[in-house]
């Protein structure tokens, strides 16, 4: 066999194996990815923040909620000024939460803006007052 020929034989084989070689690489990419990730979730320590492992029952039970819940409108009874107005209360203050995030400011998702830090969660802790 000269070059040409062994060339012509190596092609052919690649041709006839694409499928089971594209599965293969694509199991070892996602096998690879699998592993940075867990990698990442060991190292960042948010396997620590993690309460949903069974090992951790225990804490998850210690896990204080919080008591405060957001003032919901009723869906229920009847229609009348008194409902209205207090439906406009609760919308107003509702309102005027969301109107304090500067959704065009520089950083619309800081977690200021997001009221998940620990400032916003001391003092926002409820919509509706």
């Amino acid at each position: 066999m000269d070059n040409r020929e062994e060339k012509e034989v190596i092609v052919h084989r690649s041709k006839s194996h694409r499928l089971a070689t594209f599965i293969v690489l694509s199991g070892v990419v996602a096998v690879l990815l699998v592993f940075v990730s867990m990698a990442l979730y060991v190292t960042s320590g948010a396997e620590q923040l993690d309460l949903s492992r069974p090992g951790l029952a225990k804490v998850r039970e210690q896990v204080q909620t919080d008591d405060q819940t957001v003032e919901s409108f009723s869906s229920d009874g009847t229609l009348d000024q008194n409902s209205l107005s207090e439906f406009a209360d609760k919308y107003d203050k509702a309102a005027a939460q969301i109107n304090k995030v500067k959704a065009f400011s520089d950083d619309p998702l800081s977690p200021a803006s997001l009221q998940i830090d620990a400032k916003s969660a001391n003092t926002n802790t409820t919509l509706g007052g």
